[in-house]
């Protein structure tokens, strides 16, 4: 992390500097380098967990087994037996299968979520790291300006027709850079530590550069995708089949009935009987047509939720290409009035005498500028991260692809 450098003064012996400077290679090169691949690649918690692998499940053949007993006039030796089965069908086995093997592989749709939620902060932060370093060092440009424009204020300080009021607003604009600074740290401090960076070196020479990021949004298509409501009507689609294999089952069950010994014991033993139904059952039609309806409920509002997106993602990529736009804009002021104003200070520091604060101004204001231009790009990298994770592009790929 940056220690304050604003109103600090080196006082220590020249011999702890030379020692200072020494040493500093050395550490320079024990201190540990993140960029940006590396940065997602320190926590496993927003790494996809891996797809869980179903069972082999066999479903009956027989559904149900069923031993009846009962007497006559409860004569023990007239005691009659029926054993009953109830067999399925291939259709209904197959469906019943089918909808276990579905259900029992469910995803955690709020399992992923929370995983997608955490690597889209993750990319935030990484990016607010990167504009919050390049904005702590232009603070600290801009603050030694004003530091010089106090110095050279004081002298003057007291000679005829001195401005009291610039030399106040020169000591008013230094305080609020140095809270400004400040914020700035406290800020890399914080993601420092819940990132668990310190002592560490950050590179964003990966980082994705402001052109690509243009480049990749008049690119991008959206690609709606709704797992959750696709998962939902898949199974209603096979609950649906297993509704519709019960209603095309005709034999409903076959039985063997035993009766005890009459008096001619080699007469009607034994029994054998089967039963079919013809399946008109009005509760079971209204079941399925239930089900009918609430997968058509579901398609459109899949529908409609895909062509809001559409609509959302094309909203969004106009706003930010408008953006860009005033960035261009922006940048092309600034760099032709930095081209002037620099022109101008070559002519004024060639002459002898020449009062630095014109100069020195000029130098805030390019710095001034600077930090406009930054907090700007800061706003349209946000906007991209928004839209990349509105399409599903955040979670889709391999992690930091999205900013490499």
């Amino acid at each position: 992390m940056t220690n304050n450098p604003f109103g600090v003064k080196n006082q220590r012996p020249i011999l702890a500097l030379v020692l200072l400077l020494a040493l500093l290679p050395d550490r320079a090169a024990a201190q540990a380098t993140v960029n940006t691949q590396s940065f997602f690649g320190f926590e496993s918690e927003t790494a996809p967990a891996p797809a869980p692998e179903g069972r082999n499940v066999r479903m009956p053949w027989f559904e149900s087994y069923d031993l009846r007993t009962e007497t006559r006039d409860f004569d023990f030796d007239r005691q009659e037996y029926t054993f009953r089965v109830s067999p399925s069908t291939r259709r209904k086995v197959r469906a019943q299968e089918s909808l276990y093997r579905h259900l029992e592989l469910a995803p955690n749709f709020d399992a992923a979520d929370d995983r997608c939620e955490a690597l889209a902060d993750r990319y935030a932060d990484w990016v607010e790291l990167y504009f919050l370093s390049l904005e702590s060092e232009l603070l600290v440009q801009l603050e030694e300006v004003r530091t010089d424009q106090w110095t050279v204020l004081n002298r003057l300080a007291g000679t005829l027709d001195f401005d009291w009021s610039g030399l106040v607003k020169i000591r008013e604009e230094q305080t609020d850079l140095q809270v400004d600074y400040l914020t700035v740290e406290d800020q890399r401090a914080h993601f420092f530590a819940i990132y668990e960076l310190e002592g560490k070196r950050l590179d964003f020479t990966d980082l994705i550069p402001l052109a690509e990021v243009r480049e990749r949004v008049r690119k991008t298509e959206i690609t709606p995708s709704d797992t959750e409501t696709a998962y939902e009507l898949e199974t209603i689609n096979r609950e649906l089949e297993l509704e519709r294999a019960e209603q095309k089952q005709y034999f409903d069950f076959a039985q063997i009935k035993y009766q005890g010994p009459h008096e001619n014991p080699a007469n009607e033993r034994f029994s054998v009987g089967l039963a079919v139904q013809l399946p008109n059952s009005g509760n079971q039609k209204i079941k399925a047509r239930e089900m009918e309806l609430k997968a058509e409920a579901l398609r459109q509002e899949q529908s409609r939720d895909a062509q809001e997106a559409v609509a959302d993602f094309a909203s969004r990529r106009q706003l930010l290409q408008e953006g860009f736009g005033r960035y261009d804009s922006f940048s092309g002021l600034y760099q032709r009035e930095k081209q002037e104003l620099e022109a101008l200070s070559q002519r004024l520091a060639e002459k002898e005498g020449v009062d630095p604060l014109p100069l020195l101004e000029i130098k805030a204001r390019s710095l001034r500028n600077e930090l406009k231009l930054l907090r700007l790009q800061a706003e349209l990298y946000s906007a991209y991260l928004d839209l990349m994770e509105r399409n599903g592009d955040i979670c889709a790929g391999p992690r930091g692809e999205v900013i490499r």
